[in-house]
């Protein structure tokens, strides 16, 4: 990390410059460089738990009742994988028909 607590260095560089399709931050504190990493990837879409702090993220999880990380992977899955249950709401065209979110 560099003097004002940014991280830096060429593995931080290469995450930064990888193009990817989401991001998923199962980080159950908030920890700066963990949320600079999130807030500066060009992932297309960014999912996290939700924080009063920042809103970075496209889907946040909120997870009041149980703050455990086995809880939070399980709603991230709950909520990006779809199920067959969900297939008549998700148009050919892959855009959802209501938005349970």
């Amino acid at each position: 990390m560099n003097w004002y607590g940014k991280p830096k260095g060429m593995v931080i560089r290469n995450f930064l410059t990888e193009e990817c399709d989401i991001l998923i931050d199962l980080s159950l504190k908030s920890y700066y460089p963990l949320t600079y990493l999130a807030a500066a990837s060009s992932a297309r879409y960014k999912v996290g738990r939700f924080r009063k702090d920042i809103s970075i993220f496209d889907l946040k999880i909120d997870n009041k009742k149980d703050r455990s990380l086995k809880a939070l992977v399980k709603e991230v899955t709950h909520r990006l994988i779809p199920r067959e249950e969900h297939e008549n709401r998700i148009r050919k065209n892959g855009s959802c028909i209501d938005n349970p979110v």
